[in-house]
């Protein structure tokens, strides 16, 4: 049951690195989530758009776009 689980978000999203200078990266912001910086540095180094997060303050404002699942998902409804 996992398995298929697994084999349907693969084939519907990419995986993206996580390397030390990600983590190393994400340690130099002081004041932010540790783990949500490793998302973002992860994004960011991938070329990703967007971050969607149900809570954006974990994130550094600039360098790519925060939506929360809601936000990013109206934003198909105006297509």
């Amino acid at each position: 049951m996992a398995e298929a689980f697994v084999d349907e978000v693969l084939a519907d999203f990419e995986v993206v690195p996580l390397t030390k200078d990600i983590l190393r990266q994400a340690r130099t912001k002081k004041g932010k989530d540790y783990e949500d910086l490793i998302q973002y540095f992860s994004a960011i180094h991938s070329g990703c758009e967007y971050v969607i997060t149900r809570n954006k303050k974990g994130f550094p404002p600039i360098g790519i776009k925060l939506a929360t699942p809601r936000e990013f998902l109206k934003s198909f409804q105006k297509i």
